[in-house]
């Protein structure tokens, strides 16, 4: 998660101090994420059974919780890169 984060920050926001920032918060990111994940299966068994919780729900939740994250990141990268764009036009004008 912290390699792709990287990459994915990267890309939308180039070799630029923003990025340092982004970096610095990618462990953060993906603990919140990782412990959301273990919630919501905990919940499912808890409400369900053990034994339900496990294989392909655990599995499904994994890949959800991945997808959703990228999701997020990605909306918060590009009003970051749109920010840092903005912020250099007006020092450049």
């Amino acid at each position: 998660m912290l390699v792709a984060g990287s990459a994915l920050g990267w890309l939308h926001l180039g070799s630029t101090r923003a990025l340092a920032l982004w970096t610095m918060a990618l462990p953060c990111i993906a603990w919140l994420t990782n412990t959301l994940r273990i919630c919501l299966i905990s919940a499912y068994g808890l409400h369900t059974s053990p034994e339900a919780a496990r294989g392909t729900i655990h599995e499904m939740g994994g890949w959800l919780v991945i997808m959703l994250m990228f999701m997020l990141c990605s909306t918060i990268l590009t009003r970051l890169s749109q920010g840092s764009h903005m912020q250099s036009k007006r020092i450049h004008a």
